[in-house]
């Protein structure tokens, strides 16, 4: 087990055994689940809570607020997007807890002197060394096409993106896409986007639109639209217009344990690609505080049912062999 002290120090706890969450309840990580801690992850201190550890003499999971004299935290790692959370840090609240700041608080431990993370890396790109140019439509110019146009020309594999988050960027994507198209048919141009308007993606399309990367968290219609406040007929119906079009459906899906592997949700996830197409599924941790998404979307009702996460992802490889799974 391991513990933080909230000032950037991190203390291993050998009378305790590391634990995680996938749900609601704490459990024992298993030796497959576990990785080394990837260079770009970094630790966190998570405040005004209290470290759940395992006690191998007494069997049990118990809370822990001090070590050696001092008040200590539960500890996570912020996983970097080529690695998949597989259970989340294991902790109790108290009262007045804060909000934790977004981030997914995967489970840490020390194994054999070295951090240990419950994490599964991800597939990697087509391309692992593509070069990728983002655009903000809000703050684009002239020499933002052009820069984006020499980019696609000069830098194999080039990639473009659009990050779109309210629709009112999507005639400025579509106007822009346009005219780095007319410049160079090289390399991909994509919209990642949390918002949708089908009428104004067919924009996109017919301007020379590669692909779209459609953010959600969840498939099913209820959580989608109680958390973002958007509608799902909107996100359904975006994706399709891409995949008729004989574009890119890519499901940017943020996933976390618990819910994402909760066979209600891959259910509605099934439903989902079977109706629109999509063509490549790239699963990335949602950066959230769990106590607050699980409030957000009343999560504690659902049944505890849920398979764990490695088997969501061999599950998705055999029901859809046909839809590339990775970063």
């Amino acid at each position: 087990m391991v513990v933080g002290d909230g000032n950037g120090n991190f203390t291993e706890v050998p009378e305790l055994n590391m634990a995680g969450v996938n749900f609601v309840k704490p459990l024992l990580p298993r030796a497959e689940e576990l990785i080394p801690l990837p260079p770009e992850a970094r630790l966190a201190a998570l405040p005004g809570r209290n470290a759940i550890g395992y006690d191998a003499d007494l069997e049990k999971f118990i809370p822990l607020r001090e070590y050696g004299g001092t008040r200590v935290f539960p500890a996570a790692a912020i996983l970097p997007d080529t690695c998949l959370q597989l259970l989340r840090s294991a902790f109790s609240m108290v009262l007045d807890s804060p909000r934790l700041p977004n981030g997914n608080f995967t489970a840490v431990g020390r194994l054999e002197d070295r951090y240990v993370v419950a994490a599964t890396p991800l597939q990697q790109a087509l391309f692992p060394d593509q070069q990728i140019f983002v655009i903000q439509p809000d703050n684009a110019a002239s020499e933002t096409v052009f820069a984006a146009a020499s980019h696609l020309k000069s830098v194999p594999h080039g990639l473009v993106r659009f990050e779109i988050n309210h629709l009112e960027q999507l005639p400025a994507a579509a106007e822009m896409i346009g005219e780095i198209r007319s410049q160079t048919e090289k390399g991909a141009v994509h919209l990642a986007a949390s918002v949708f308007d089908p009428r104004r993606i067919k924009a996109c399309c017919r301007a020379g639109l590669d692909g779209l990367e459609a953010i959600t968290h969840s498939a099913r219609e209820e959580y989608y639209e109680k958390f973002a406040d958007l509608s799902f007929d909107n996100l359904r119906e975006s994706l399709k217009a891409v995949s008729q079009a004989g574009r890119r459906a890519i499901l940017r899906y943020r996933v976390f344990p618990g819910l994402t592997d909760h066979p209600l949700e891959f259910e509605a996830l099934k439903k989902l690609l079977s109706e629109t197409g999509v063509e490549w599924i790239r699963p990335v941790n949602l950066n959230v505080d769990p106590e607050w998404y699980m409030d957000r979307l009343m999560l504690w009702t659902l049944p505890r049912t849920q398979a764990g996460m490695r088997k969501w992802l061999k599950t998705i490889a055999e029901k859809f062999p046909h839809i590339r799974v990775g970063y």
